[in-house]
């Protein structure tokens, strides 16, 4: 059975937006997954919960066997407690020329 990210949740900010994801992401190897969108619409708030940075009011965070978070049984680890991180770049071409060379070192450098 493939390992696999699985999320189902909703951030409610009070006077605020709601922001739900739903993803289902294979977890085997290595892999970069982007999300984008418009300012606003939540990806920095996905990424966010599922890193354990923001709690979500209601839903589930799950990594192959092991929950993350699941709001209905009370199980919220703290972000330590699981190997996750992200980046955040600022919308600037050189932030992202920046990002895509060291990425590609990255590859080249694995794949040997």
């Amino acid at each position: 059975m493939a390992v696999e990210l699985v999320a189902g949740f909703t951030k409610r900010y009070p006077g605020g937006p709601s922001v739900t994801a739903e993803l289902a992401l294979p977890a085997e190897g290595s892999s970069v997954t982007v999300l984008f969108g418009p300012s606003g619409a939540g990806k920095t708030t996905i990424l966010r919960c599922l890193a354990g940075l923001e709690r979500p009011e209601s839903g589930f965070i799950r990594f192959g066997e092991e929950t993350w978070l699941d709001v209905d049984r009370g199980v919220a680890l703290a972000p330590s407690a699981y190997e996750v991180g992200f980046l955040s770049l600022a919308h600037r071409e050189e932030h992202v020329d920046r990002f895509a060379s060291a990425l590609a070192e990255a590859f080249a450098e694995i794949a040997g």
